[in-house]
């Protein structure tokens, strides 16, 4: 007698192998795409007929079609791109979808209809499927775009040393209980960017400059500071400032010296 497990061992079904397997996705997709392509060629003709029949230009009636069936390809692509990443269907998708599936059901249905009506149709669908379209791609990109702001916070993960070495593993449970402070962490010197380094500062030169105009009675301007050693005018006219505080104390002293020795010159020449 066999066992239970030997019984379902034998009766157990597998699944189609893989072999299989693709032969039955390859026969569906020609199947598919026969079906398809037959429609499609179908839908073509009697939409054109329908534009050629009510005054549409050779070239006008040979691109009508595409874009009825080509708006409805667009929107299911879209369909299918929210679908596959998670996201919850766009509504302009889905109202895309719906009204070119009308469109085209229409066109194909009144393809011998030649009335006024049928020209105002034609004539104002090609700025609708344009705008319905743009659209489309727009919503699609923003919503594939990352967000540039956004940070992603990663966790500080101690050294062995900071966690603890075998010394301190050895010690008695009561000294691991007393509560120790937090090892301050070093943090790396910020290094001097390079270009800081190798340009040196025009200050002494401009500094110069302005005293031997200051000599000649001249009183120059920031900007003409920052002319004369090509620096940024802002920066000449802050150097100018810190030039005129640190040499204001220095003209109030020597005036101050001067008056001092006239009235020492004139307390002598009454004595």
């Amino acid at each position: 007698m066999t066992t239970d497990a030997e019984a379902a061992a034998h009766t157990t079904v597998t699944g189609p192998s893989v072999w299989e397997r693709r032969t039955l996705l390859a026969a569906t997709v020609m199947v598919v795409t026969g079906v398809a392509g037959i429609a499609a060629a179908i839908s073509y003709g009697h939409m054109h007929d329908w534009a050629s029949a009510n005054g549409e230009p050779s070239w006008r009636a040979l691109l009508f079609p595409l874009s009825v069936d080509g708006l409805l390809i667009a929107a299911s692509a879209v369909l299918l791109a929210d679908s596959r990443s998670g996201r919850k269907a766009d509504w302009l998708a889905w109202t895309l979808v719906v009204v070119g599936s009308l469109v085209s059901v229409t066109a194909n249905v009144a393809h011998d209809w030649v009335a006024r009506a049928a020209e105002i149709a034609i004539a104002g669908w090609p700025p609708l499927a344009l705008v319905g379209s743009y659209e489309l791609l727009m919503r699609l990109l923003r919503r594939l775009q990352a967000p540039a702001d956004t940070e992603v916070t990663v966790p500080a993960v101690e050294s062995p040393a900071e966690l603890g070495g075998p010394a301190e593993r050895d010690e008695p449970s009561s000294a691991s209980s007393t509560p120790t402070e937090p090892r301050p962490r070093k943090r790396a010197a910020s290094k001097p960017r390079s270009g800081a380094k190798s340009r040196p500062s025009r200050e002494p030169e401009a500094r110069q400059w302005w005293e031997r105009e200051r000599a000649e009675g001249r009183e120059p301007s920031g900007a003409e500071v920052a002319r004369a050693v090509g620096v940024d005018g802002s920066l000449g006219r802050r150097w100018m400032r810190e030039w005129q505080a640190a040499a204001r104390p220095a003209e109030v002293t020597g005036e101050t010296d001067n008056d001092v020795t006239v009235m020492d010159e004139a307390t002598g020449r009454a004595a």
